[in-house]
């Protein structure tokens, strides 16, 4: 029933409130253009860019022993974006992005996270290539920095 009355509005919000009458407050001054609750509001992207694909980059958690190695062998893209990263990773961590790559091993954590925002940006570079850019990009976690980068701010070095 309601999915046949509901009327589709350019713009959004949402309030958080502990209960009933802070949220009722919360949407009142909404209504009025005050705020004293946390309220997010957006509007709907427009429908040109509301089609096409939405890329979200995952958090720490979603690796596996020997991900990203068929595509360090077989896909220039990634492997450019690998062998960018490699001196910064090297530098900083004293870690080697190739050789854990080449490796099946288990990883310390420090080591997963630079793999996995290694990955995310490495798969977008072969995604951007195969498929063209997405009209959307989101970052969970650990991949809010993947999708920053991919975004194009800030840059890889």
């Amino acid at each position: 029933m309601l999915d046949k009355r509901l009327s589709y509005h350019r713009f959004r919000a949402s309030v958080t409130a502990a209960n009933t009458s802070e949220a009722i407050s919360a949407l009142e001054n909404l209504a009025n253009g005050t705020q004293d609750l946390p309220v997010m509001s957006s509007r709907v992207m427009p429908d040109a860019a509301a089609k096409g694909p939405v890329w979200v980059f995952s958090g720490h958690g979603a690796q596996w022993p020997a991900m990203g190695k068929e595509l360090f062998e077989t896909q220039p893209l990634f492997t450019n974006v690998i062998e960018q990263l490699e001196p910064i990773v090297q530098q900083e961590l004293q870690f080697s992005l190739t050789e854990a790559l080449k490796s099946i091993r288990e990883a310390r954590s420090d080591e997963l996270q630079i793999m996995t925002f290694s990955m995310h940006v490495g798969v977008a570079a072969v995604l951007v290539e195969e498929a063209g850019p997405p009209s959307a990009i989101l970052g969970h976690s650990l991949g809010e920095a993947a999708a920053a980068v991919v975004a194009g701010t800030p840059t890889l070095q």
